[in-house]
């Protein structure tokens, strides 16, 4: 993946080069210098990285193999215990697993148990707890925490030693932890390196747990890649319609690709040959434009595929020519014969009809054309986050050089002057900085008092938009297949309002992250303000040698894994006076009244738990904004104080640096015409967030 072509014919790769060739031999441009170094080594190690999110049963993994041509990811029995898979396109050999430490492992346990109405005080004690386990009497929507907590059980003596371990592992080995529940609940992740091929090396495509999880951990995972990957790929199974879990996940990613101003969705359709008629396939595909457009995804790529077909086409192919990988031809002939009856299947043909070319089968199954458009996207994604990077650094470093050169000059020019009167000026200004460094954080409160308006609007639409779902939320949690069969209607209420909360839960965990996403997009300009400020204070002859700094914020304003929602049912237990039975509860106006009547007490809970989650993300956003600012004060002093003990430069030296910055911008910044004046270089400012 080389660099794009810009103005001159150059690559940004180019340009980072010359930026370089040029600064190195400047004495006194350390810091430009490690700057552009970092960013070279970054973008050298970059990657092409495409997540994958859906349910479980959407055919990620079968969708994957058929982008790779091959049957690499085995699909496990049991969704609860999915791990991260990361597939590297690459010359290398790996296959790695990585089993979950104690304390992950016991997140989700904890959650399972939750999600039962249960709790334990240590992992020993749960699994006890899940060996005496009978899933007899619970409803539908608590088995997957049984099925997770009964797999934790059975490979409880064999996993647990492992715990907190990685190993390096064959690919028999590997399809065996993940397609077995006993060990697959106890994996953390599994890295596979695949030669090139159907995909060019350089791409990692990450299976992610199912978008159903029932681990709260996994919405982490989640959010971490709509931010960090270059696209996403969402897939939804032919039969299946839009869940809860799915609706989330797309209107999460909604509001992540608007705070950030991306579009890298690429909706997938799989299974497709499963459609009775074309006039059925186009009405799916009409349904799913729809939901994607009422979830705010405004421009759906969609595509419709089958990667059973695809697999089978790319599978035959290397059979026919002789590169099936098989040991013996028997096995050779026996896996023909499966992919060849999987496409009679699929394509309704009798055993007389001829197969379609394989070519034929390829193009039919829709994967080539999906595979094609998403590598061009992903590497023209890559290609300008890095050259958007290139560009903020290199307009950052040129301005920091003519800041460096205009001190220069100043002390030059003191030196034939008055330099007893810049030293003044210059110790005035180290005591203003130290005196502004030695105040508290109430300081930057003008800045954080500009934005407070706006973020007290945005929680308060959080809120709103939460009440607005609750209706639809409550009715998925007390639904009448709930209270069908053997269970209690006691034990069901209960397990409706406990799905109920968890569900606010996940909304408002949602939603904060977004927000959080929000109110750390602001803190560069509020810390911007009070740079300017802080400079306008100083004295004239100090201000044109305090140059605009870095702006370096954290990824992450808070830790998701302890800051998250937490809610109870009794809003909605109180209320189980208007069950009497599940006939007039559904029938009659049993289950609107218990709506009604739970609705002003959860919402309120809701919106003291976004009160609270976002005094965190304001403490956390002003904790960054106040050490951002503290490092900025340190480096003016720094150079305040270097200039107290610098020699004015000599004649020569500020030639070479006049003449470097005379070239850096003619020729590396194309877009400006010549020397910028330093006046301009200040008062813009260069706002870099790593």
């Amino acid at each position: 993946m080389t660099g794009q072509q810009t103005k001159g014919g150059s690559s940004y790769r180019d340009r980072l080069e010359a930026a370089l060739a040029l600064v190195e031999p400047l004495s006194g441009a350390t810091s430009q210098v490690t700057m552009l170094r970092q960013l070279q080594a970054r973008i050298e190690q970059q990657q092409a990285l495409v997540a994958v999110f859906g349910a479980f049963s959407a055919g990620k993994s079968s969708l994957l193999n058929a982008l790779m041509g091959e049957p690499l990811l085995a699909v496990s029995p049991n969704p609860t215990t999915a791990a991260v898979t990361r597939i590297e396109v690459t010359s290398g050999d790996k296959l790695r697993i990585r089993a979950k430490d104690e304390s992950e492992l016991w997140s989700d346990v904890d959650g399972a148990l939750r999600r039962l109405g249960h709790s334990a005080g240590s992992l020993s004690a749960a699994v006890a707890y899940a060996n005496q386990l009978s899933g007899a009497k619970l409803s539908s929507s608590a088995r997957p925490a049984y099925a997770f907590l009964r797999s934790v059980a059975a490979g409880y003596e064999d996993m647990a030693p492992r715990l907190g371990s990685d190993w390096r592992t064959s690919q028999e080995e590997m399809k065996k932890y993940t397609a077995d529940e006993r060990y697959a609940c106890y994996l953390a992740d599994v890295t596979v390196s695949v030669p090139g091929g159907q995909i060019p090396e350089g791409f990692v495509f990450v299976d992610t747990p199912g978008v159903d999880s029932i681990h709260r951990r996994h919405t982490e995972v989640a959010f971490s890649y709509m931010r960090e990957a270059d696209a996403i790929l969402f897939v939804l199974y032919y039969t299946h319609a839009f869940s809860r879990a799915d609706k989330n996940f797309l209107q999460q990613l909604a509001g992540v690709q608007d705070v950030m101003g991306t579009d890298k969705l690429f909706v997938v359709i799989n299974a497709v040959d499963l459609a009775r008629s074309e006039t059925e396939r186009q009405a799916v595909r009409e349904r799913v434009e729809e939901e994607l457009l009422q979830l705010g995804i405004r421009r759906p790529r969609i595509y419709e595929v089958s990667s059973q077909i695809a697999l089978a086409a790319r599978q035959l192919a290397s059979h026919d020519a002789g590169l099936s990988g098989a040991n013996a031809q028997g096995d050779a002939s026996a896996s023909s014969a499966a992919f060849e009856q999987l496409v009679r299947q699929r394509l309704h043909l009798s055993a007389e009809q001829p197969l379609p070319p394989v070519d034929q089968l390829l193009e039919q199954s829709g994967i080539p054309a999906l595979a094609a458009d998403l590598q061009e996207f992903a590497i023209h994604s890559r290609e300008q986050m890095q050259e958007d990077a290139v560009e903020r650094t290199l307009s950052f470093v040129g301005q920091s050089l003519q800041a460096e050169l205009l001190r220069k000059k100043t002390l030059a020019s003191a030196a034939l002057a008055d330099a007893a009167a810049l030293a003044a000026a210059i110790e005035d200004g180290i005591a203003f900085l130290k005196s502004d460094a030695s105040s508290d954080s109430s300081d930057l409160e003008q800045e954080f008092r500009v934005l407070s308006e706006e973020w007290t609007e945005l929680q308060f639409h959080i809120g709103e938009r939460i009440r607005l779902r609750f209706a639809g939320l409550f009715r998925e949690a007390f639904y009448p297949g709930r209270f069908r069969g053997n269970v209690a209607p006691k034990l069901a209420l209960k397990e409706a309002a406990l799905e109920l909360v968890q569900m606010l839960e996940g909304q408002v965990d949602m939603e904060m992250r977004t927000f959080a996403l929000r109110v750390a997009g602001a803190l560069p300009l509020a810390l911007q303000q009070k740079m300017n400020r802080t400079r306008a204070a100083l004295e004239k002859e100090l201000q044109p040698l305090l140059g605009d700094k870095e702006l370096v914020f954290p990824s992450e304003l808070v830790d998701w894994s302890h800051l998250r929602a937490a809610l109870d049912t009794a809003d909605v237990e109180k209320e189980f006076r208007h069950f009497s039975n599940a006939k007039s509860f559904f029938e009659g106006s049993g289950q609107s009244d218990m709506l009604a009547a739970s609705e002003p007490g959860m919402m309120q809970s809701v919106r003291s738990e976004i009160e609270r989650m976002s005094q965190s993300v304001f403490a956390a956003a002003k904790a960054a904004a106040v050490s951002c600012w503290s490092d900025v004060q340190e480096s003016w002093l720094r150079e305040l104080q270097d200039l107290t003990e610098t020699d004015a430069s000599g004649g020569t030296e500020l030639s070479r640096w006049e003449e470097a910055i005379h070239s850096y911008f003619d020729d590396i910044r194309p877009r400006e015409t010549g020397l910028m004046s330093a006046q301009r270089g200040h008062s813009d400012g260069a706002e870099v967030q790593r």
